[in-house]
């Protein structure tokens, strides 16, 4: 597509890593207003700018926290020159939250873990990006612009976005938070935690591949109540809080076992 002028409020992480991707697909970042936490990605080649001063734009891109989405919205859309679609980034949120009566609005959401925002512009490279419009030629820009900077798009429905994201929390962060676990227990055992990588990358090709419940291996899955309960005694004498985490996790996947879910 042909390159863009662009306006970022809030480019944190995952604006910063979008910011990012866009001006190295030749997209001009005309302006950049720093959100909440006042982080501004140094590698943008563009100063920050304050609501009083944006510029003409194709498109804003509102990358706030969710909480301060309408607000940054409203902020933005009063200081507007032209029709500039304006959108967010964030998965939950309702694209509602930047209408700000140009009837131009909608939502880019990567799926996609973005660290920060040097690591988030590398790894937007084929990641699948959430896109949802106003209207017909709202969307079409919102997936041209994702396509440009490398993304994957698919259209999500607006009424189906907090079922989308909540999924999408549990497959990152609770995968991330379990490893967490694992990580501890390794380094209460002396073993790098490297070690497991290539375990959870098979775990989670096979989960693909097979489906959850075909994939699954271990105790659990055998019914091996008393490697279980062994397991559960030598994770007691580390640390009876991370006892209990690992308790929740078994109960947590003896109900998948038993429903049946894939």
């Amino acid at each position: 597509m042909e390159s863009l002028e662009l306006a970022v409020v809030g480019p944190g992480r995952a604006g910063g890593a979008v910011a990012l991707a866009a001006q190295a697909a030749g997209h001009r970042i005309a302006a950049v207003v720093p959100g909440s936490s006042g982080r501004v990605p140094e590698e943008l080649d563009v100063e920050s700018s304050r609501f009083g001063m944006l510029p003409l734009v194709d498109l804003v891109i509102v990358a706030t926290p969710d909480r301060e989405i309408p607000a940054a919205a409203a902020a933005a859309g009063a200081r507007l020159t032209g029709a500039a679609v304006m959108v967010h980034l964030s998965g939950f949120t309702s694209i509602g939250a930047v209408d700000v009566g140009t009837g131009r609005f909608g939502s880019l959401h990567p799926l996609m873990s973005l660290a920060d925002p040097v690591r988030g512009e590398q790894a937007l490279a084929g990641a699948p990006a959430a896109v949802t419009g106003s209207s017909a030629d709202v969307e079409r820009l919102i997936w041209r612009f994702a396509e440009s900077i490398g993304m994957k798009p698919f259209r999500l429905p607006d009424d189906q976005r907090r079922l989308y994201h909540t999924a999408a929390a549990v497959a990152s962060n609770v995968t991330t938070g379990v490893l967490g676990l694992a990580f501890d227990l390794l380094r209460a055992a002396g073993v790098d935690s490297s070690v497991v990588r290539p375990l959870v990358d098979q775990s989670v090709a096979n989960a693909f591949e097979l489906g959850p419940s075909e994939a699954l291996t271990g105790p659990v899955a055998r019914g091996d109540e008393s490697t279980i309960a062994g397991q559960r005694l030598e994770v007691e004498l580390v640390d009876a809080d991370l006892a209990d985490q690992y308790g929740l996790l078994v109960d947590f996947l003896r109900k998948r076992v038993e429903g049946g879910a894939s």
